[in-house]
């Protein structure tokens, strides 16, 4: 059986910006493979800062702490607690803000998942998703003013709720998934973290 060459690297050549603005820049690109071939007017989706980061929170009952908020494009949605990452901030920093900010909790201890991040889409869109676990959160006096335009409801879940959410398609989010999947791995075997 013959093995196909598999592109290891590539050079994008933007050739036209189509959206421009504070988060965001859209543009076609043509991208070169390393094998000689090339994809041309590819849409890219660069998002600005360092990505944004996600926190799977549970409480000490093992209990589950989201949000549940109105998306542009999945409607309402069951997700982690999450914000944008801005440059130069560090992620473990911002997600204690994006936690207290969204949902009034803090975390008793907090794991990071991988230390460069995962992509969502990672053939168009260029925004990391730094992921943390956060266990024993409790409530914390802080109270600080969320920015966001689509609401916030706090939605605590048993993990038998949050498996129906997902089935029902209450929780549509791939780094939600992501996150939900990590804590039951952590749970079983801790070492792998």
């Amino acid at each position: 059986m013959k093995v196909k060459k598999v592109a290891l690297t590539r050079r994008i050549e933007e050739t036209k910006v189509l959206h421009i603005d504070e988060w965001a820049k859209v543009s076609l690109s043509d991208v070169h493979f390393d094998n000689g071939n090339t994809i041309t007017d590819f849409l890219l989706v660069k998002i600005f800062g360092n990505g944004y980061v996600a926190v799977c929170s549970r409480l000490s009952n093992g209990r589950f702490l989201f949000v549940r908020q109105c998306r542009p494009v999945s409607e309402m949605s069951i997700e982690l607690i999450a914000g944008g990452c801005p440059d130069g901030i560090i992620p473990e920093e911002q997600v204690l803000e994006e936690m207290i900010a969204e949902t009034g909790y803090k975390p008793g201890r907090l794991i990071r998942i991988n230390k460069f991040g995962f992509f969502t889409q990672n053939d168009r869109i260029e925004n990391r998703c730094h992921l943390f676990l956060a266990f024993d959160c409790v409530p914390t006096s802080e109270i600080r003013k969320q920015d966001e335009k689509q609401g916030v409801d706090v939605i605590i879940l048993t993990p038998q709720e949050v498996l129906q959410k997902i089935k029902n398609g209450e929780i549509k989010d791939i780094a939600t998934l992501a996150g939900i999947f990590a804590h039951f791995t952590y749970e079983v075997s801790p070492a792998l973290f």
